[in-house]
C-alpha cells in the first residue's frame, strides 16, 4: 500500500491528481502484481519500489530546495534500493534522464554524479567480498548469452500488462503466447493514436523505465520469469498513459468510465482468483506444477510434497519425471532420498554417483552418500564421504558455522 501510494505522490508532481489516482488504482489491482503481494520472495520488487520512487521524490525535492536534508535521504533510498535488489544498479540512468527533463544543467549536479559514481563503486566492492566464497562467476559472454536466451520473455511482460487472464506461478519461456502481445502491442499502439498532444521526451524516458528495469532480470541463467519483476517496471507504462490523457479534455465522460470500470472489475475478478494459488506451499506448488508441467523444478518440489507424505511411489514418478526435463544433480540427490526411505540403498547411491558427475560442488551428494554408507557399516568410505561433505559445505558456505555432527 505504501509503495503504491508514493508511485501515486511521484506521478501526481506532473499529472492530473484524479487521472493518476485510475491509473494507481489499476496498478494496485492488477494480477500481474499479485506476486509481489501474496508471494514472499517477490516482496524485493515492492521494496526496490519504494525505495526508488522515494530517492526519485526526494532528488526532486534537493534540486527544488536545495536543501543537504533531502540530498542524504536521497542518497540513502538510492543505498538502500542497491542492497534490496541490483536491478537498481541502472537507476543513475533515470536519475540523470529525469534532471534533463526539468533541464537541469550537467554543471550543477556533477557532485551529485559523482557521489553516484561513488556509492556504485562501494557496492561492488562490497558485492564482491560478500560473494567471494562462489568458485564460479558468470563472465560477459554467459550474461549476454543468458539475455538473448532470455530476451523473448519480453512478449510475455508485454502481453500479462494488457491480457493477464493466462498467468503462471511459476512461468517459464515455452509458455509464451505471441498472439497476446501482439494484441497488447496493438491496443497500445490505438490508445497512442487517439491523443496528440504529449511530450515525446516523457513518453521515451517511459519507456525506457519499462525496458531498462526488465532487461537486467534477463542475464539470470536458468530465469524462470516470475510476474512480480515487472511490478517496478510497469511504472514506466503508466507514466506513458498519464502522458497521452494528460491533457485530455473528455477523460471523464460516461464512456470511459465504463470502460474504466469494466476493466477494474475484471482485474479484481482475476487477482482474487489467481492470489488463491499462493495460499501455502501445496497449492502453490500443485498449481506451479499445473501451470507449467513443463518445469523441471515444479516437477521437483511437487515430488518433495509426495515425498513428505511419505508417498514414495509418486515421489519416484515426479523425480523422474524432473530429471527427464532437465538432468539435474539436485534432482538425483532427492530421489536418492527416496531409495534410502525405502530401503533401496545400491539404487541410491547410483543416483547419487550421477549427482556427483553432474555437480561436485553440491555438498548434499557427500552428506547422503554418507548416510548410505553409515547404514551398510562401510566405516573407511563413511568417514571419507563425510570429511569431502564438511570440505565442499564449509567452500560454498564461507561464511556459515553450521556443523553437521549428526552425519
Amino acid at each position: 500500500m505504501f509503495a503504491v501510494f508514493l508511485i501515486f505522490v511521484f506521478l501526481s508532481q506532473r499529472y492530473d491528481s484524479k487521472k493518476t489516482f485510475l491509473l494507481c488504482l489499476l496498478f494496485a489491482c492488477h494480477p500481474s502484481v499479485v506476486q509481489a503481494v501474496s508471494w514472499i520472495p517477490g516482496r524485493n520488487d515492492s521494496l526496490l519500489t519504494l525505495f526508488i520512487v522515494l530517492s526519485f521524490y526526494f532528488i526532486k525535492k534537493y534540486i527544488d530546495t536545495n536543501k543537504l536534508f533531502f540530498l542524504f535521504i536521497h542518497l540513502s533510498c538510492f543505498c538502500l534500493s542497491l542492497l534490496t535488489k541490483e536491478t537498481a544498479i541502472v537507476v543513475p540512468v533515470f536519475y540523470l534522464f529525469f534532471l534533463y527533463l526539468k533541464n537541469i544543467k550537467i554543471k550543477k549536479i556533477a557532485l551529485l554524479i559523482f557521489i553516484w559514481i561513488i556509492i556504485i563503486l562501494i557496492y561492488f566492492l562490497y558485492r564482491h567480498y560478500v560473494l567471494s566464497y562462489q568458485e564460479y562467476s558468470l563472465t560477459i559472454y554467459e550474461l549476454l548469452k543468458n539475455f538473448c536466451i532470455s530476451f523473448l520473455a519480453i512478449t510475455k511482460y508485454i502481453s500479462n500488462i494488457f491480457f493477464p487472464i493466462k498467468l503462471s506461478v511459476f512461468s517459464i519461456l515455452l509458455e509464451l503466447n505471441y498472439l497476446l502481445c501482439i494484441s497488447g502491442i496493438l491496443v497500445f499502439i490505438f490508445v497512442f493514436l487517439q491523443f496528440k498532444r504529449y511530450n515525446l521526451k516523457v513518453v521515451i524516458f517511459g519507456f525506457c523505465w519499462f525496458f531498462l528495469f526488465i532487461f537486467p532480470t534477463f542475464l539470470i541463467s536458468d530465469n524462470q520469469f516470475y510476474d512480480h519483476r515487472i511490478y517496478l517496471a510497469l511504472i514506466g507504462i503508466l507514466m506513458v498513459l498519464l502522458e497521452l490523457i494528460n491533457k485530455s479534455n473528455n477523460t471523464f465522460n460516461k464512456k470511459n468510465i465504463i470502460v474504466f470500470s469494466l476493466i477494474f472489475i475484471c482485474f479484481c475478478f482475476i487477482t482474487y482468483s489467481y492470489e488463491l494459488k499462493f495460499k501455502n506451499k501445496e497449492v502453490f506448488w500443485v498449481n506451479a506444477y499445473l501451470d507449467s508441467p513443463k518445469s523441471d523444478v515444479a516437477c521437483a518440489m511437487l515430488a518433495g510434497l509426495f515425498l513428505e507424505n511419505k508417498n514414495y511411489k509418486k515421489a519416484e514418478e515426479k523425480y523422474l519425471e524432473a530429471i527427464k526435463l532437465k538432468a539435474d544433480s539436485k534432482h538425483y540427490v532427492n530421489l536418492s532420498s527416496v531409495y534410502i526411505k525405502t530401503k533401496q540403498f545400491d539404487i541410491a547411491e547410483n543416483c547419487l554417483i550421477k549427482a556427483l558427475s553432474l555437480d561436485k560442488y553440491n555438498p548434499n551428494v557427500y552428506y547422503n552418500l554418507a548416510l548410505i554408507y553409515k547404514i551398510k557399516k562401510d566405516k573407511q568410505k563413511y568417514e571419507e564421504m563425510k570429511k569431502l561433505y564438511v570440505m565442499v559445505y564449509n567452500n560454498t558456505n564461507k561464511f556459515s558455522k553450521i556443523e553437521r555432527e549428526d552425519i
